[in-house]
Order: C-alpha cells, then structure tokens, then sequence
C-alpha cells in the first residue's frame, strides 16, 4: 500500500467514530477499492474526484434526515389520532350511564337474537325518547317486537319493558341520591382511565422523539415536536375534564 493510500485509510477510520461519518467512510473505502487508480512514477493516485464523494455524502445525508422528519411528523399524527379515539371511547362509555333522562343510549349494548344472529338493537328498529321519561322502540318487523323485549330484559339494565303490540315502551325511572353519588363516582372513574390513556400516548410520543433525536434529527426539531405533543395533551386532558363535567352535572340534576 502506497502511502498516500495508507494516509486515506486513515483518515476514513478516523471520521468512522460517528454513526452519519461511517456512511461517509464506508463510501471512501469502496472508491478506493473500486475506482480507477493511474499510474504516475509508479505511484497510485485516486481518479475521481473527492467533491463528488462530498456531494454524494451531502445528498445521503439530506435523504436520510428528510426520511426521519416524516416519520417525526407521522409519530405527532399518530398521537394525536389515538388521543381522539380515546375521546370518541370516553363519549361512548358516559353515553351509556343513566343520567335520570331517557336517551338511546342506554340500550347500545342490547343485543337482539334477529334470525338466529346476534344484532345490535339500534340495527334492527327505530328508538326515540318522546320524552325525558320513556324510551320507544319500534322493531322494523312486527314478528320481532317479543325477541327485542326479552332481549331489553336480559341486558340486565334494570328496565321494565312494556309490550304494546306495535312498540316497547320503556319508562326511565328516576335516581335516587345515593345512586346518583354512585354514577358519578363511575363517571370520574371513566375520565381518569381515559387520561391514563392520554398521557400514555404522550409518553410513546415523546420516546419516539428521543429515538429519532439518537438517530440525527436535529434537536430544535424535536424540542417543536415535543412542544406540540405536550399541547395536544392538554387540549385534549382539558376536554375529557368537560365532559366529565357535564356528565356530572347531569346526572345530579333532578
């Protein structure tokens, strides 16, 4: 090995120290293997050009942080994705505890045996509340009017069904003190998981700003990223709290 291909050698294993640098060595080396070498007084000299090997290095490195800045930006819409479904989740589960008023609501989880298949109440006929007291619900065929009402029954949701030969009627009783201290109590329970939920994502978020910070994306990037993930969750901490409100105040409210 000539001596100025050992000073190459050198100077390749010395950048190789860091991970981006090791590309950039990586890359000498297979030139140096590979490229066409000329004879002058019997020395070897490398042909090519070392602003094409800093061009080369310049455009990888500009391809490699472009690709982690999109998965920066898809970690944010993920989190933020989550954290909505976990909105949408809570909403459902309050919608399912009484508030002293009728509301469809509070027959979702019914399931209706419709020809042998298990069937959602809501798919199979029409609910209404008329009133803040009575729930009404019309099968979409007469021949099922007996299976819905058996399968309000079976629900366990401490209802009454009344069949009247066109319709259920379901009266809403209303709560007393003590039941309503105790829906309240479920309720607060709900939002404090979905927050736990929240906060979890946040945390995953985050972790996955710290990996891809270690992998080279530069850190005022991540710092906006974090920013904007911690906002999110308070936005979103801040609208659970609302709607744990509400549903507080209306249950409470006789």
């Amino acid at each position: 090995m000539t001596f100025p291909s050992f000073l190459f050698l050198s100077f390749c294993l010395f950048v190789s120290l860091s991970f981006r640098l090791f590309v950039f060595s990586s890359l000498c080396l297979f030139i140096l293997l590979f490229s066409d070498f000329s004879q002058n007084e019997g020395k070897h000299y490398i042909t090519l050009s070392y602003d094409h090997i800093i061009s080369y290095f310049c455009e990888y490195e500009t391809k490699t942080e472009g690709t982690m800045n999109e998965e920066l930006d898809f970690t944010f819409e993920e989190a933020e994705e989550k954290m909505g479904k976990a909105l949408k989740h809570l909403e459902k589960e309050l919608g399912k505890i009484r508030a002293g008023k009728a509301n469809p609501q509070m027959l979702e989880s019914v399931m209706v045996d419709y020809y042998g298949v298990q069937t959602p109440l809501s798919q199979m006929s029409n609910i209404s509340t008329p009133d803040p007291r009575n729930i009404l619900v019309q099968p979409w065929e007469k021949s099922m009017l007996e299976p819905v009402e058996k399968a309000i029954m079976a629900a366990n949701l401490g209802f009454n069904p009344q069949n009247d030969g066109t319709q259920v009627r379901i009266s809403v009783p209303p709560l007393t003190e003590e039941r309503r201290k105790d829906l309240v109590k479920k309720v607060k329970s709900e939002a404090e998981n979905t927050k736990v939920s929240i906060r979890n994502i946040r945390r995953e978020a985050m972790d996955t700003g710290k990996k891809l910070e270690k992998q080279g994306v530069p850190e005022d990037l991540v710092k906006v990223f974090e920013h904007n993930v911690q906002e999110i969750t308070n936005e979103n901490i801040e609208k659970v709290d609302k709607m744990m409100a509400a549903k507080e105040e209306d249950i409470m409210t006789i």
